[in-house]
């Protein structure tokens, strides 16, 4: 029984030391995702009233992680839940638009990964609308120049944290 006690205290010690010591943090173990906004695609654009079409624009996104070393699971992913458009006529010398599109709210839930960009596409202006309100531009050579508000409402998936991402995009209309 003499033999086998140096054995437990130096088994008891460290298992002391352990408790007390620590095996290092897991501050690196948890890591933390940020959700980036990366710009449009195309980054402005000319709308052609004639013929009027559907014209949709893709805001980038992705995930970053604080420790890049870590996989990426599914509980760091961003989702964007919605989004709202509002738009503002900067200029329009011609006086042809005859009202701006109409503020929009639309639910998106695309989810955003890490690693590489995902593109969320919005409609722009619908070809009712430019038929409707744009047909003024028809055989001139004026352009109207319209700014677009775009606010994002997101969240992470792993902890329900909110994030709102703000951008502007503007395009020209005219008969292109």
């Amino acid at each position: 029984m003499k033999k086998k006690r140096p054995f437990y205290v130096a088994f008891i010690l460290v298992l002391l030391l352990g408790l007390l010591g620590g095996c290092g943090s897991n501050k690196h173990l948890n890591p933390s995702s940020e959700l980036v906004y990366h710009g449009a695609e195309p980054a402005s654009m000319n709308v052609a009233v004639s013929p009027p079409r559907l014209h949709t624009v893709g805001f980038l996104f992705s995930v970053q992680l604080n420790d890049t070393g870590l996989s990426m699971v599914n509980s760091d992913a961003w989702i964007i839940d919605r989004y709202q458009i509002t738009y503002t006529l900067i200029s329009d010398p011609g006086e042809h638009l005859s009202a701006l599109p109409a503020d929009d709210v639309n639910r998106s839930h695309t989810k955003i990964e890490s690693y590489y960009p995902t593109k969320v596409s919005i409609p722009m202006v619908t070809d009712n609308y430019l038929a409707d309100n744009a047909s003024g531009f028809i055989g001139t050579a004026d352009t109207a120049r319209v700014k677009a508000h775009v606010v994002f409402h997101a969240h992470r998936v792993k902890d329900g944290k909110r994030k709102i991402v703000a951008a502007h995009y503007f395009f020209n209309i005219g008969d292109y």
